[in-house]
């Protein structure tokens, strides 16, 4: 018995060692990344921590595709990173290049598990027409994709719907509180001009704030000679 248990120990290192390096072995079986990048490596930036086991599975550890991250709050999303860089013109592509779906039933990152949504044949079109204006386009949506902010920090949990209507909650999840903005907002002259004070009282933040589309300043309607602008430019 004895012979067998130190045959044992003494191979013990060598089998430690082949599962690591198979763990840590790059193939396309285990990360969409690898059908055009030749390694994951190259990707990374120079101070990233150096990876064992290169995955997919493993980026999300860290990483979240959502807005938000609770395992590692120093590790930002990548959401919007991926699809500002993926959505640039000549790289043409499309949704189904990084994402496998099933039309009513899945919508994943190729190699993570966890599903995104249930879109439709619609849903898949919509997304893909929307994603792929963002780069350029001087809307909002282009101001929080460079500010790595993705789809859900607006849209939620779920994927985007064309339907979607985003409350001034959720707006304020970043932009508030409410007591605040109104203080940054404050004009030096003419106090009653605060938009974000308006006499109209609450008014929802997408009346001139427009996600996927030229923002306008409501006011200018009825006070044309205001003077007003917006960040992400406006009518």
């Amino acid at each position: 018995m004895k012979p067998v248990i130190s045959f044992f120990f003494y191979f013990l290192p060598i089998i430690i060692a082949f599962s690591l390096r198979a763990e840590a072995t790059e193939s396309k079986d285990n990360n969409i990344c690898l059908n055009c990048h030749d390694s994951i490596s190259e990707l990374l930036p120079e101070k990233h921590p150096e990876l064992t086991i290169k995955t997919l599975e493993r980026c999300m550890e860290c990483h979240s595709l959502r807005h938000s991250n609770k395992k590692n709050n120093n590790a930002p999303t990548i959401a919007a990173q991926l699809h500002t860089i993926h959505l640039q013109p000549e790289n043409n592509s499309q949704c189904t290049s990084c994402h496998a779906w099933e039309c009513e039933k899945s919508f994943t990152l190729i190699g993570v598990k966890t599903s995104l949504g249930a879109p439709t044949k619609d849903d898949i079109e919509v997304m893909q027409e929307i994603m792929g204006a963002i780069p350029g386009s001087g809307n909002i949506d282009e101001m929080h994709m460079n500010k790595k902010i993705s789809c859900s920090g607006c849209h939620g949990s779920r994927l985007p719907r064309i339907e979607d209507n985003i409350s001034n909650v959720q707006c304020l999840t970043c932009h508030g509180p409410k007591e605040k903005l109104i203080t940054k907002t404050a004009p030096e002259k003419f106090a009653d001009r605060n938009p974000h004070k308006s006499h109209l009282g609450e008014i929802a933040c997408s009346v001139c704030h427009v996600g996927h589309m030229e923002s306008r300043i409501y006011c200018l309607e009825c006070h044309p000679k205001f003077n007003m602008t917006l960040p992400s430019g406006s009518k």
